[in-house]
């Protein structure tokens, strides 16, 4: 298995002061479709900044791809790292934009159109996730603000999860637990193309394998998923959804 991992910070996309100009020079750097989504999106800033955000990402996969260097030196082990960027400095990585083709599969789930190579996005905050593999990979990242926990647990998550939930001694136990899974959930949803309400237990109810970075990849404000199939488990949902 071959993986690449990178992460994002669009901060200069949401301030005030700098959005208008980085947002100009981003939008050079899109592919076609994304420039259209970001047209779309333009007047509300935090879907703005996501789309570009994401669009620069993809941008800097498939160019790697095309210079065959996006898996150099990478693999999906325990001990693989986030190539992690600020907004200028992927700008100035990146050449002219690379040609996109983009389908969907029949839940909506997107591929690459006329590359071998899967990808899964993710936002929070103020940070973009994008992984690209070459099997099915799903992704999640979110950023850990206090939430009303027990009514999510109670509507999306197992009797089993719901008791080791009750058994936490406080509330910021609780709330970990609560996003340990969550994005579990989101990844395996990525993965599936089936979102987060599909019925999910323990590890083995899963169908998947899972890995986890814990929250000191970043801080303790982010927790982050990957998701992929067991090998030989499931035939890609690209092939399948042609």
């Amino acid at each position: 298995m071959k993986e690449t991992v990178y992460l994002l910070s669009v901060r200069e996309l949401l301030q005030e002061s700098d959005a208008e100009r980085y947002c100009r020079e981003a939008c050079k750097k899109l592919d076609r479709e994304r420039l259209k989504k970001a047209e779309r999106v333009k007047k509300q800033k935090r879907r703005l900044a996501e789309c570009i955000g994401a669009g620069l990402l993809l941008q800097l996969g498939v160019q790697e791809w095309n210079r065959n260097t996006l898996f150099r030196g990478k693999s999906g082990t325990d001990g693989q790292q986030i190539a992690e960027f600020t907004l200028p400095k992927l700008l100035e990585s990146l050449g002219e934009p690379a040609a996109v083709g983009y389908t969907y599969g029949a839940r909506g789930k997107p591929f690459f159109k006329d590359i071998p190579l899967f990808f899964s996005l993710s936002h929070s905050g103020e940070y973009v996730l994008c992984v690209f593999s070459d099997r099915e990979v799903g992704a999640d990242i979110q950023q850990m603000k206090p939430v009303e926990s027990g009514k999510l647990i109670k509507r999306f998550f197992s009797q089993k999860e719901q008791a080791e939930w009750e058994t936490l001694p406080s509330e910021a136990d609780k709330q970990d637990y609560f996003y340990w899974q969550w994005v579990r959930r989101e990844a395996y949803g990525k993965l599936t193309g089936e979102g987060i309400f599909t019925k999910l237990g323990n590890d083995e109810e899963y169908g998947a394998d899972c890995r986890f970075w814990e929250n000191s990849i970043l801080n303790a404000d982010y927790r982050i998923a990957i998701c992929r199939y067991r090998d030989g488990e499931q035939d890609s949902d690209r092939e399948k959804e042609k």
